[in-house]
């Protein structure tokens, strides 16, 4: 779904004039059961021509029972609407055909003005969890001009740096407190300052990447590495949740270097399969000896004894 924000203007030159055809036929379309072509040519690009700056976030439908199964994309740029052209548009009339059509609007006011008598507008929806993002680079870089609350922040005794520094819990990175490692504009690698401001803010040069065996942090980090099979279609060898908890996607009989299935019995098979996951263990900071359960997927439940190897 794409919008437009729009503010009150009094001049028509600064409208854009697809909305002003639109509202022009709009209004001229008065009778019922008759249908009005538009003289004028409809030029969208008017309103918006894939140009400038945006958000967008995962939300809802525009009418009722506003689904969220769609991504909004709106605009940052605010287009002018006249008291006239909104006018027009506000006297808008249901056509007969709409209430076939399942309209919840339609069915109800049934050729009664529309937007005049139920608004523009859909009842609020709850936020939720969503997150709005933007093109915009100056927005995610704008800084406050109100000093934060400082923090308390100590030492983490449980939680070094790779070189052995302490981390410093919590911290206020962006506008955000955290209380562990984060991965936020670090690709994958999770990190942690070193050192911080009297009110608790991270300070650029002072940071250090964690300890992947002792930290914990927030996110996901996927786990990558060539010693292992590449994986099928859109998955990661496997993932690192927050820490120390590794999670590997299921491995096979396939050589790492050719791509191939290695192997004719389930023993020499099951060897290969054994040697990737541990590859991806290792990658991920862990090592077979840390491995809380497995599980073992056999075509045949009589090759059990066979696929039991070290």
């Amino acid at each position: 779904v794409a919008g437009v924000f729009f503010d009150l203007d009094s001049d028509y030159p600064d409208e854009p004039a697809a909305l002003t055809a639109i509202a022009n036929a709009a209004s001229a379309a008065t009778e019922l059961n008759k249908f009005y072509r538009m003289n004028d040519t409809v030029q969208l690009s008017t309103i918006w021509d894939g140009t400038g700056y945006y958000y967008t976030y995962a939300g809802g439908l525009t009418t009722p029972t506003c689904n969220e199964v769609v991504t909004w994309v709106v605009m940052e740029d605010v287009k002018k609407v006249t008291q006239e052209t909104l006018n027009k548009i506000k006297a808008a009339k249901v056509p007969p055909s709409a209430a076939t059509h399942g309209s919840h609007f339609a069915t109800q006011a049934h050729h009664e003005e529309l937007i005049a008598e139920y608004g523009n507008y859909r009842p609020l929806q709850p936020k939720g969890d969503r997150k709005v993002y933007t093109s915009n680079p100056a927005v995610i870089n704008a800084t406050c001009n109100t000093p934060p609350e400082a923090i308390h922040a100590c030492a983490s005794t449980s939680c070094p740096t790779v070189t052995g520094k302490s981390c410093m819990f919590p911290f206020r990175y962006k506008g955000t407190v955290y209380k562990q490692c984060i991965t936020r504009d670090n690709g994958n690698t999770p990190w942690c300052p070193t050192e911080l401001t009297d009110n608790g803010d991270w300070i650029q040069g002072k940071i250090e990447s964690c300890n992947q065996r002792l930290c914990s942090w927030t996110g996901q980090t996927a786990v990558d590495t060539a010693a292992a099979p590449s994986p099928v279609g859109a998955y990661s060898q496997g993932v690192i949740y927050g820490g120390p908890m590794v999670f590997v996607s299921g491995q096979g009989p396939v050589s790492a270097d050719s791509q191939q299935v290695v192997g004719v019995t389930v023993a020499e098979q099951m060897k290969q399969a054994l040697k990737s996951l541990e590859a991806v263990l290792v990658a991920a900071g862990s090592s077979k000896k840390h491995v809380l359960k497995t599980t073992v997927m056999l075509t045949d439940m009589a090759t059990m004894t066979e696929a039991d190897v070290e």
